[in-house]
């Protein structure tokens, strides 16, 4: 059994390597308030290709025994020739780590792994922007009228970033998918697993290469 002490030493170890994750593309105070007022994601990268990922697509690569682990691992090749921006919010980071410890991995083992996918492999971006009560309510009041707002909190959360930052989201999660596609086209659903809904990965394709042209 892991002691108070071990396990105090594994979140300070985590808490470092979390920091690694940080942007090197400082937000000020006043660009964050002024993203806010605008709804739009102020960094130095805003004219580059943004993608944010969703936690099932995360703990699909990462995670060899699930359902759609082939068709994401497969849509990562495909898209590390476009050499696109990966932000991933804390709270995604989070959510995989707890994912991923369910399924029998260690607290240590989980973040080598997940860390070695987002440093190594996806060159990967702490998203920045912070959110007070009143963003909260704005969010909600803006979504109000969208099936959007029924999503959990987490994938609102995640959805709703991503429409902030004009990220293209991607996500193994239909729900979450189906909720959102309606409102924001930039959702892609990356899994061809599923009979009732077929993978985007050439609609993803697509729309990046006309964005880069």
């Amino acid at each position: 059994m892991v002691t108070i002490n071990e396990l105090e030493d594994q979140i300070k170890s985590l808490k470092e390597q979390l920091e690694s994750l940080e942007t090197d593309e400082k937000v000020t105070i006043q660009q964050e308030t002024e993203s806010k007022k605008t709804g739009e994601y102020q960094t130095e990268s805003k004219n580059k290709l943004i993608i944010l990922p969703d936690t099932s697509w995360l703990v699909a690569i990462l995670d060899e025994k699930d359902s759609h682990h082939t068709s994401a691992a497969s849509s990562l090749g495909a898209l590390i020739p476009y050499s696109p921006v990966f932000y991933v919010p804390l709270m995604v980071f989070m959510e995989t780590m707890s994912r991923l410890i369910r399924v029998n991995k260690s607290v240590e083992k989980c973040s080598e792994t997940i860390l070695k996918l987002l440093n190594n492999k996806l060159h990967a971006k702490g998203s920045v922007v912070q959110l007070d009560f009143k963003d909260v309510i704005k969010r909600y009041k803006i979504c109000s009228r969208q099936s959007i707002k029924r999503l959990t909190t987490i994938d609102f959360y995640i959805v709703t970033e991503g429409i902030s930052m004009g990220a293209k989201i991607l996500t193994c999660d239909l729900e979450m998918y189906k909720k959102s596609q309606k409102y924001y086209k930039e959702i892609y659903f990356m899994s061809d697993k599923v009979k009732t809904q077929k993978s985007d990965l050439a609609r993803l394709i697509t729309d990046i290469q006309l964005f880069i042209k």
